[in-house]
């Protein structure tokens, strides 16, 4: 399984960075390494590559391997 993990420092409030980065179906603004998206349900999307390359990434995963993110979502 190939893992990627990318530390950036955003100066905004963090549910809407969540927000938008959970905002499956407007990807292709600002994902230009993705042709399309196709969402399973609410904790799991299909992202493809310009090359049709599938990854399925799990919302469920990100949050409990961040768990002070998801305390702060709560407030």
């Amino acid at each position: 399984m190939v893992t990627s993990n990318i530390k950036a420092l955003i100066p905004s409030d963090l549910r809407k960075v969540w927000d938008f980065v959970l905002d499956i179906e407007n990807y292709g603004t600002w994902r230009s390494d993705l042709s399309k998206t196709e969402t399973i349900n609410e904790k799991q999307f299909i992202e493809y590559t310009n090359d049709g390359y599938p990854t399925t990434p799990t919302v469920g995963a990100i949050l409990e391997n961040n768990p002070s993110a998801l305390e702060n979502l709560k407030g």
